[in-house]
Order: structure tokens, then sequence, then C-alpha cells
């Protein structure tokens, strides 16, 4: 599974503002999902994701459902302050 990214129903997004929320301010990190898929919901800003040694780059905003697959590496490029609702292996079909 690779990054998802659409716009999420109306059902997930009151999900999603239940959860945590994380920010961070605009740069550019190293991350890495171990055993678990992440969903999160993008409050505000933009960014993407890369994966190492993966010619793929993925981009999302505010607005954007994205779902990160686990045992990925990879490298955030924050381009505006991000805040985002997130979760850890939910499945949003249940």
């Amino acid at each position: 599974m690779k990054v998802l990214i659409r716009r999420p129903k109306d059902k997930e997004k009151e999900i999603m503002k239940k959860c945590e929320i994380w920010e961070h301010k605009k740069g550019v990190f190293d991350w890495e999902y171990k055993d678990k898929q992440e969903t999160c919901l993008i409050i505000k800003g933009s960014a993407s994701v890369k994966g190492k040694n993966e010619s793929a780059e993925y981009f999302f905003k505010e607005g954007d459902l994205v779902t990160f697959p686990t045992n990925w590496d990879c490298q955030w490029k924050i381009t505006e302050d991000m805040k985002k609702y997130y979760i850890f292996d939910y499945d949003f079909n249940s």
C-alpha cells in the first residue's frame, strides 16, 4: 500500500475531529511508520512526503484525509505550518 490522499466523507470528518492533534512548523525531517498505519485529517498547512529510495512524492493540504502505510520510512517536507488530527490502525469501513 502506498500513501492514500483523498477528500474525507462527512462521517470520517466527525470521527477524525475526536482524535489527537499534532502540529509541526515548516521544515524537513525523517519519519518511520513502524508497526501501525496512520490516518490523518489535515486541519491546516501543506506538505509532501517521499519514501526513502522511492521516486514518488505525495502532496497534501488542508482538508485532505491521508493514510500512511505501516513499515514505511519517509521524509516529510512541510511547506506551510502543519496541524492535523491523527489516528492509528482505524478501519473507517467498520
